[in-house]
């Protein structure tokens, strides 16, 4: 650490920042030749996976952009197998009026919608 000039309370800050507050539970810190700080916990130390729990989880894919600063891409709502009346009550339902009110609407393969209104007065 000395030759890399990399002090203790640096480390132990770089441990905090990555959310590790007990040094213990570090088995390696790796100082990155682009100077971040990687940890390797003990692997009693890591959280266990949805696998390990026999958790089944499901892949909802990756959203398709609706509506993309106030434009409607027509295509991708039928991709996903919705029309303009659901896009319709989707926004009113998050409180605009039109399709040009909206900044960004997602929807993924769950039908999981993220809405972004636009900026008052853009």
């Amino acid at each position: 650490m000395k030759k890399n000039r990399f002090t203790v309370d640096e480390l132990m800050e770089e441990l905090r920042m990555q959310g590790i507050n007990d040094l213990s539970t570090v088995k390696y810190a790796i100082l990155e030749t682009n100077g971040t700080l990687s940890i390797l916990p003990y692997s009693n130390q890591k959280p266990p996976t949805a696998q390990q729990l026999n958790y089944l989880t499901s892949e909802p894919g990756l959203p398709l952009v609706i509506v993309s600063d106030g434009r409607l891409l027509s295509h991708n709502l039928k991709q996903r197998g919705l029309d303009e009346a659901w896009l319709t009550q989707c926004i009113l339902s998050h409180g605009a009026q039109r399709v040009s009110d909206v900044f960004l609407l997602t929807v993924d393969d769950e039908q999981k919608v993220y809405f972004a209104a636009k900026a008052v007065g853009s």
